[in-house]
C-alpha cells in the first residue's frame, strides 16, 4: 500500500503545513508518497536519536495507520483498519476546525 504521508507531499511541493490539498497529493514528484510506491527518493529530514532508536526497536503492535489528532499536544492515534483510521482523522479535522489558521 502507498505510504500516503502528508509530510513527504509537503516536502515535494516545497510547503510547510499540517495538511495537503488534492492538487498537492496528485503532484508527480519523487517525494509524493501518494503517487510513488514505497519510500520517497531521499530523506526529508535528519532524524534525532530518539527516532533512530524507535526505528531500530519499534513497539510491538499491528498498527498500519497513524495521525496526530492534536498538533498542540502531539497526541497521536494509531489504528489497524481504515475504519479506525477514519475515526482518528475526524478527530484531527475537529481540531483543525477548533483552531482556525493552524491547518
Amino acid at each position: 500500500m502507498p505510504l500516503q504521508l502528508d509530510s513527504t507531499v509537503n516536502y515535494g511541493v516545497h510547503k510547510r503545513a499540517l495538511t495537503t490539498s488534492d492538487q498537492e497529493r496528485a503532484d508527480k514528484n519523487g517525494y509524493n508518497t501518494y503517487v510513488v510506491q514505497g519510500l520517497p527518493v531521499g530523506p526529508i529530514g535528519n532524524p534525532g536519536a530518539t527516532s533512530i532508536t524507535a526505528a531500530q526497536r519499534p513497539a510491538d503492535g499491528p498498527w498500519l495507520f497513524f495521525v496526530t489528532v492534536n498538533p498542540t499536544t502531539g497526541e497521536t492515534r494509531f489504528a489497524t483498519t481504515p475504519a479506525e483510521h477514519e475515526v482518528n482523522v475526524k478527530l484531527f479535522q475537529q481540531w483543525c476546525q477548533a483552531n482556525p489558521g493552524k491547518c
